[in-house]
């Protein structure tokens, strides 16, 4: 593994390639940014009562890579957060379609009002997330985060 790039335009692009996979009652479903969400993850939110939903990730806060175990312990307090919030999640992962760093472990949050997702991206140190709505294409959000270290 490699460490990611840091420079905002290398990092912007390297976000828009990432394949962002959700688990779906045994198998994989994968987000692209600019893309449709796909048929079968439309009915699973809308079997939870939801039209949007948010992809977000503990792991590797502003694109700084974190030993496995640290990153873990960040996803549980992230998966601890939205339990005890009361929000229904799937697992998934943001995986590089080069193999330059280890998939990042994520969750998508099936009606998450998209002011508290950012707020969630930016407690847990993330540059950016993923908004998901059902009739949309995927859209890359940035934080506040990103806007500080791109200058913007």
């Amino acid at each position: 593994m490699t460490q990611q790039p840091h420079d905002p335009e290398t990092l912007r692009d390297a976000y828009v390639a990432t394949l962002y996979e959700v688990d779906l009652e045994g198998q994989r479903v994968v987000l692209r940014v600019g893309h449709r969400v796909a048929a079968a993850l439309q009915r699973a939110l809308r079997s939870r009562g939801a039209a949007s939903a948010a992809f977000v990730t503990a792991w590797n806060p502003g694109s700084t890579v974190l030993n496995v175990s640290e990153n873990r312990q960040r996803q549980r307090a992230l998966c601890e957060a939205l339990a005890e919030a009361g929000f229904d999640w799937l697992e998934g992962r943001g995986v590089d379609p080069g193999g330059r760093w280890l998939a990042e472990h994520s969750v998508l949050i099936a009606g998450i009002e998209r002011e508290r997702a950012n707020a969630l991206a930016e407690t847990f140190g993330q540059n950016a997330w993923l908004w998901v709505a059902i009739d949309e294409p995927v859209r890359l959000v940035f934080t506040a985060h990103w806007h500080r270290r791109a200058g913007a």
